[in-house]
């Protein structure tokens, strides 16, 4: 923590429960629940980094099959030449 910031706690000095001075320089040394936090905003931005990863995936996809996929409804072929069932043809 900030040497100015525990300087700043130390100052306020003794004072009588419920004291909103008090209050305040216990609420400024006090770092428990800090990790949490920490992790909770980690967490929240790793939640909408892939949120709007999955969201450009799927558009991606989508227009990739989109591509392939002839006005009629027929699949295109990637190549000029297909194959027979047997391997011959090309």
């Amino acid at each position: 923590m900030n040497t100015a910031v525990r300087a700043f706690a130390r100052s306020v000095g003794p004072a009588t429960p419920g004291d909103a001075r008090q209050l305040l320089g216990d609420l400024l040394v006090d770092e428990s629940g800090q990790d949490i936090v920490e992790y909770a905003l980690l967490g929240a931005v790793v939640g909408i980094a892939a949120i709007v990863i999955w969201q450009q995936l799927a558009t991606t996809v989508g227009e990739v099959y989109g591509d392939t996929v002839a006005p009629t409804g027929q699949v295109q072929s990637l190549s000029s030449c297909m194959p027979g069932p047997d391997g011959t043809g090309c």
